[in-house]
């Protein structure tokens, strides 16, 4: 898993002797199949994060969000692309900007003092994040195990 802005995400990388094997689907194929399950496990991530942010900020629950992106990140040693996933804190309609959950998530994750537009209160450290990540990654990298599986098996 990595660390994305406001948010974490899986990392696939295209690893030739893994791709060796998914060059039977096609390049196209591939990507497809490594970022469904980056997506897969991203969702198991996203999914308890949202369960475990208090339920008096409904806004921040809305804004917890999962994206595939595909060729987003290099492999530092082949330059190489690879299928990413990522579950975030994004924008939520009808909530004004100087409100909106990305502005104040950090600070809840970490603790820290609010904005003036927040009332500047002081916040401590609450690791909504780090307490999903700590209960849910091991489920998360088996999601993305049994896709690659799944998908290895019915080529070979």
């Amino acid at each position: 898993m990595s660390s994305v802005q406001n948010g974490v995400g899986f990392v696939i990388v295209n690893q030739a002797q893994f791709l060796g094997k998914l060059n039977a689907l096609g390049l196209v194929a591939s990507r497809r199949v490594l970022t469904a399950a980056a997506m897969e496990g991203m969702e198991v991530i996203k999914d308890e994060w949202v369960r475990s942010v208090p339920v008096e900020d409904g806004h921040y629950r809305k804004a917890v969000k999962l994206a595939p992106n595909v060729g987003g990140l290099r492999d530092a040693l082949g330059g190489v692309n690879a299928a990413v996933a990522s579950a975030y804190v994004g924008k939520v309609g009808g909530v004004p900007d100087d409100e909106q959950p990305d502005r104040y998530a950090g600070v809840l994750e970490f603790g820290g003092k609010l904005g003036y537009k927040q009332h500047g209160s002081v916040i401590p450290a609450q690791h909504i994040v780090r307490g999903t990540l700590d209960r849910k990654a091991d489920e998360a990298v088996e999601k993305v195990e049994h896709r690659l599986y799944a998908a290895l098996a019915a080529i070979w």
